[in-house]
């Protein structure tokens, strides 16, 4: 009986030991993302996507805070003051709105007592509305510190979008770097392998006497670069990955693997791009917006130097205790004119002189900016024709280059030449196996390069194309 319960136990600590291993030994498969996958980690975890949050959110609050100006503005207003004959205290509160459309409103409401008679009281209370005639007549004039806000606001939400765009590009580009550099290892380890077979077999060939020692030492030779080539492949695919891992923003610990295998996506030349571009380039977007910032100030400098006309009425209301028991209820109406801008201009025609430099750089900077948007797109375009041409030749040179190894071998194998050929033969294979990786992940920079510049690159045009490229 013992024999037995002792079998059951060590097979129960053989289970328990197995599953400790699984559960703490065994290492954790990662996780394999995609190129759209891995974008939207990029913008919901990095550093970069919180930034370009953060710069929303200010644009966002200062716009609020202009729009705070034109509510209702509560003011409690109290004193107390001590003169040689009585004491006196008041207090009240004052009710304001500063309009978008033209005229203010004014409400106060202030009470007084004094110490000769503490049971006196004065009350007086008065509405006001007033409207400014020349210089801040008008709508245009009297909501531009909220237009200017507006503009900043909407300015600062194009560039988000410009910042993502460019995100996104630069996420994909270190993606690709990591896939590159893979792709390259895996090269370098296939030509590792190459290089380690060859040096067998010129041992092999130089026991029998078929090759001399020349032979098996420039294997050796070749079999030394190509570790040393390995070894730097595998220093730097380490390295690209962290980098990309940081860039991200994911957690220590965290693993995730690239997919190699990323086919090139698909992009029709982009017919009339020149006409509706203007609609999608947010950078000539925001250059418009400041723009129309600049005639808004240009317009306000040009009003400023008339004279600061303002009409109001004004109506009163005192309720007086003269005695204790005798009540005076008193009401009056006020209508004016009020001048409050001085005789001397010169601050004003200065501002209008700086406003007007100012509008004319601007007019300058547009022509700047429409040549470069253009050439930027023309050049953009040439490149991924040009990695289209690349392609066909890369292609041909990676035949040439297996079929030379071929017949090298074939020469090699049969004592017709030494192993130098087949060496070299290999090495050139070697350079157009990467070459031709080289331009695949090339081309798809462009594409997205490409796409950047027409500035309709985002997450979904991104997911679009990858979803075109499986089909």
């Amino acid at each position: 009986m013992i024999n037995g319960f002792s079998a059951v136990l060590s097979s129960y600590l053989k289970y328990l030991t197995a599953m400790v291993f699984v559960l703490f030994v065994t290492p954790s498969v990662a996780e394999q993302l995609t190129l759209p996958q891995f974008i939207t980690l990029v913008i919901q975890n990095s550093d970069t996507s919180a930034s370009i949050r953060d710069d929303v959110a200010f644009s966002r609050l200062n716009l609020n805070a202009e729009l705070q100006n034109y509510e209702f503005q509560y003011t409690p207003r109290s004193s107390v003051s001590v003169n040689s004959e009585q004491d006196t205290t008041t207090f009240g509160f004052g009710v304001g709105r500063d309009t978008t459309w033209g005229p203010d409103f004014d409400l106060d409401v202030g009470y007084a007592n004094s110490s000769d008679n503490q049971d006196s009281f004065n009350r007086t209370s008065s509405f006001t509305v007033s409207q400014g005639l020349l210089r801040r007549w008008g709508t245009k004039y009297a909501r531009r510190n909220l237009t200017i806000a507006e503009i900043s606001a909407l300015k600062s939400k194009m560039q988000s979008d410009r910042d993502y765009q460019a995100l996104v590009l630069d996420a994909a580009g270190r993606y690709f770097d990591v896939v590159l550099a893979e792709l390259r290892l895996a090269q370098g380890e296939q030509a590792f392998r190459r290089s380690q077979e060859n040096v067998k077999v010129a041992q092999a060939r130089q026991k029998i006497g078929l090759t001399s020692k020349v032979d098996e030492f420039r294997a050796e030779l070749s079999l030394l670069n190509s570790e040393d080539a390995l070894r730097l492949q595998r220093r730097n695919f380490i390295s690209t990955k962290r980098r990309l891992k940081e860039f991200a923003g994911v957690e220590d610990g965290t693993e995730f693997e690239v997919i190699p295998d990323i086919p090139p996506l698909q992009m029709e030349y982009p017919h009339g791009w020149f006409d509706w571009v203007w609609d999608t380039r947010l950078e000539w977007l925001i250059f418009e917006q400041t723009k129309r910032a600049q005639e808004l100030n240009l317009y306000v400098a040009e009003k400023n130097l008339l004279p600061d006309l303002n009409a109001f009425v004004r109506v009163t209301n005192q309720e007086l205790d003269r005695t204790l028991q005798t009540v005076a209820d008193e009401t009056s109406w006020e209508l004016g004119l009020s001048v409050s801008s001085s005789i001397d201009v010169f601050e004003e025609r200065t501002a209008l002189s700086r406003a007007r430099i100012s509008f004319q750089a601007l007019l300058r900077e547009e022509q700047a900016l429409r040549r470069s948007i253009i050439n930027d797109i023309e050049e953009a375009i040439a490149e991924v024709d040009s990695e289209r041409r690349r392609a066909r030749i890369v292609e041909a040179k990676l035949l040439q280059a297996k079929q030379a190894l071929e017949l090298t071998t074939l020469r090699y194998n049969r004592g017709l030449s030494s192993n130098l050929e087949q060496i070299e033969s290999e090495e050139a294979l070697s350079a157009a196996e990467l070459d031709t990786i080289e331009q695949k992940i090339g081309y798809n920079r462009k594409v997205l390069d490409l796409a950047f510049k027409l500035g309709i690159l985002n997450q979904n045009w991104l997911f679009k194309k990858m979803e075109n490229t499986k089909h």
